[in-house]
C-alpha cells in the first residue's frame, strides 16, 4: 500500500480518519446485515474468533493501542504498547457489550474517540513532523481493521455453512 498523504494540520487529520472510519462502519454494517447473535458468536473452528471476537479486537486495539499510542507519543514519550492478543480481554469485552449491537456501537464510539484525539492534537506536536507523520500514516492507512473485515465474513460465512450440515 502507497503511503498516505497527511494533512499538515491535525482537523484535517481528523476528518481524513472520520472518512475512513465512516466507511469501514459502512462496510461492517453491510457485513454484518442480518446476521443473527449465534452466527455472530460461531467460532469458524478451534483458536479462531468469532465475528463478535473479532469486533472485542477492534475495539481493544481502537482504545488500548492507537488511543494509548497517540496519547503516549503526545505526551513526549516514543514506544508503542503491544499486550497482544489477550483472550481474557476479548472475553470480558464480550460481557461488558454481549451483543453485536452493543459491540458495533462501542466500535464506533472508540473511532469517534480517535476522531476526537486526532483533532485536538496539540501544535506542537504537530511540528514534530517525522512523529506526527507516523500516527498520519497509521491512522490513514487503516490496514488492521480492513483485514478484520474479510475474517469477521468469513466467520459468518462458516457459521452459516456449519448450520446447514
Amino acid at each position: 500500500m502507497p503511503l498516505a498523504d497527511v494533512p499538515p494540520a491535525a482537523p484535517e487529520l481528523a476528518e481524513a480518519v472520520k472518512q475512513i472510519y465512516a466507511q469501514l462502519d459502512a462496510d461492517l454494517d453491510e457485513i454484518l446485515n442480518g446476521v443473527s447473535e449465534a452466527e455472530a458468536s460461531h467460532r469458524p473452528a478451534a483458536g479462531e474468533w468469532s465475528a463478535k471476537e473479532v469486533l472485542c479486537h477492534l475495539i481493544d486495539i481502537e482504545r488500548h493501542h492507537i488511543i494509548t499510542w497517540i496519547s503516549v507519543l503526545v505526551s513526549g514519550w516514543d514506544m508503542m504498547i503491544r499486550p497482544g492478543n489477550v483472550q481474557a480481554r476479548i472475553e470480558a469485552l464480550l460481557v461488558v457489550y454481549p451483543t453485536l449491537d452493543d459491540l458495533r456501537a462501542e466500535l464506533s464510539r472508540s473511532h469517534r474517540e480517535t476522531v476526537e484525539l486526532l483533532a485536538r492534537l496539540p501544535e506542537e506536536f504537530v511540528k514534530r513532523k517525522s512523529t506526527y507523520w507516523r500516527v498520519g500514516q497509521v491512522v490513514l492507512q487503516a490496514m488492521h481493521p480492513r483485514l478484520h473485515c474479510a475474517q469477521i465474513r468469513e466467520a459468518i460465512e462458516t457459521a452459516r455453512q456449519q448450520s446447514l450440515l
